[in-house]
């Protein structure tokens, strides 16, 4: 049980992971404040390319090995919001609408249950292994 003001931890990410969904479980008041450093993941699978089914704007993009999902939407016309780059903010998560490989969640944002349930993914840093997905990025024309 996490009791005090304050965690302080020089760790691993499964176990920061562990810490931050601990944190999560906490009752009201409780916030999680600042961090030191960056703390994404380095993944579970080596970097590969994939592919993307962009299902709201009927297009496929191809993620390079040394590439993200961000920059090849950027690349093909398909603007999301984002901000740290890192996996950290959220702002860039897509739904995944389907995935024939295994979703490799590099960032601290979404919870261990979210990536447990494969419904989104984080665009900045999230990547896929042996295979591809097809997202929704949220997108509708009525907006355009």
């Amino acid at each position: 049980m996490l009791t005090g003001r304050a965690v302080g931890a020089e760790t691993t990410d499964e176990i920061f992971g562990a810490v931050l969904d601990a944190l999560h479980q906490l009752p009201e008041p409780a916030s999680i404040g600042q961090r030191m450093a960056t703390v994404g993941s380095s993944g579970r699978h080596p970097r590969a390319p994939f592919v993307a089914r962009v299902r709201d704007h009927a297009i496929t993009v191809s993620v390079p090995r040394d590439g993200t999902l961000l920059d090849a939407l950027a690349a093909a016309g398909v603007e999301l919001p984002a901000d740290c780059l890192r996996g950290e903010c959220g702002l860039c998560t897509v739904r995944v609408v389907a995935c024939d490989g295994a979703l490799d969640h590099r960032d601290v944002f979404l919870s261990a249950a979210e990536k447990t349930r494969g419904d989104r993914l984080c665009a900045c840093v999230g990547r896929v292994h042996g295979g591809s997905v097809t997202i929704d990025t949220g997108y509708t024309s009525e907006l355009a």
